[in-house]
């Protein structure tokens, strides 16, 4: 099953990171888009099927807090999974609303296998609900 990704950073050079640390964790990654800030990721979401968003939290025009609460709040995507990748520690973001409603969150600089720990988690909970929506005989539901 391959799957859609959207990665949301202004930094070209940690998106092309992250999307390099992405293909070099397995074949799961269907089409991988990008966006320098907030208000790019929902141009791209609102055009584009994406089933995984990564996304830093400082950035210029939207940044990744108001770009969380825009998702959640369209209830075509409340349940999209979205992973925080930023260079701020939890313990500094303690008491922010919109980190409730991430799937995962990564520090930045991070080791190539915490990103493909985290995809897993994430597509193996799909991959055990698309197993459990088949029938004995094989058929769906």
């Amino acid at each position: 099953m391959a799957i859609n990704i959207l990665v949301v950073d202004d930094a070209p050079s940690m998106r092309k990171i992250i999307i390099k640390t992405i293909n070099i964790s397995g074949d799961y990654a269907g089409e991988i888009y990008q966006a320098g800030n907030g208000k790019e990721a929902l141009e791209v979401l609102n055009r584009e099927w994406v089933d995984l968003v990564f996304t830093d939290l400082n950035m210029p025009v939207m940044n990744g807090m108001e770009l969380i609460k825009r998702i959640k709040e369209n209830p075509d995507f409340e349940n999209l999974p979205i992973i925080v990748i930023t260079s701020r520690g939890k313990k500094d973001l303690e008491g922010e609303e919109q980190l409730l409603l991430i799937a995962d969150f990564i520090t930045k600089p991070f080791h190539p296998e915490q990103l493909r720990d985290v995809i897993f988690s994430i597509i193996g909970d799909e991959y055990e609900r698309n197993e459990d929506d088949v029938g004995s005989d094989g058929s769906d539901f």
